[in-house]
């Protein structure tokens, strides 16, 4: 088979295997990091809710009211996947629907008082998680502070690059 570099300098080809690198890097991570937000995990209730689910559940308890509609465009999903959660939430009695000015369409999400603790108990959990983290990338990987500072940057970047689109 022809290579199709075979006539580009070689700084072109270490380049391009570079880049190729960095793809396999970041792929590599985002379907690692895709599995463990759909590992379910107990968040402090002793019930496992995936990451989608406490973050949903979160996302209510912080707003109170909220929609479907408002979620969906929060977290970049469908109404049909966030009804979905929301529906899982529900049955495990972390929220509650309530129709507005009597319009069947107008359902608004609130957490249950076992919503809020669990809630909370997540917001204890990511931070422990983080700080964790952090701690392991520090002392256990050598990454300096401003490496893990650059890090959570870029990862705010690279966010506000894929919400452009």
């Amino acid at each position: 088979m022809n290579n199709i570099n075979s006539g580009m300098p070689k700084a072109f080809n270490d380049s391009l295997n570079k880049l190729n690198e960095l793809s396999d890097d970041l792929y590599k991570f985002v379907m690692l990091y895709r599995d463990y937000m759909n590992d379910t995990h107990d968040y402090g209730s002793g019930d496992m809710l995936s990451m989608v689910e406490i973050h949903t559940l979160t996302a209510i308890d912080d707003n109170p009211g909220i929609t479907i509609n408002q979620l969906a465009k929060m977290w970049h999903r469908t109404n049909g996947a966030i009804s979905q959660t929301a529906t899982k939430l529900e049955a495990k009695d972390y929220i509650t629907r309530k129709k507005m000015d009597g319009n069947a369409k107008n359902i608004h999400l609130f957490t249950t008082p076992k919503g809020k603790a669990l809630s909370d108990k997540h917001k204890m959990y990511d931070s422990a998680e983080v700080a964790e983290t952090v701690k392991e990338l520090m002392y256990k990987h050598s990454c300096s502070a401003d490496e893990v500072d650059a890090f959570f940057k870029v990862i705010k970047v690279y966010i506000d690059l894929l919400e452009e689109e």
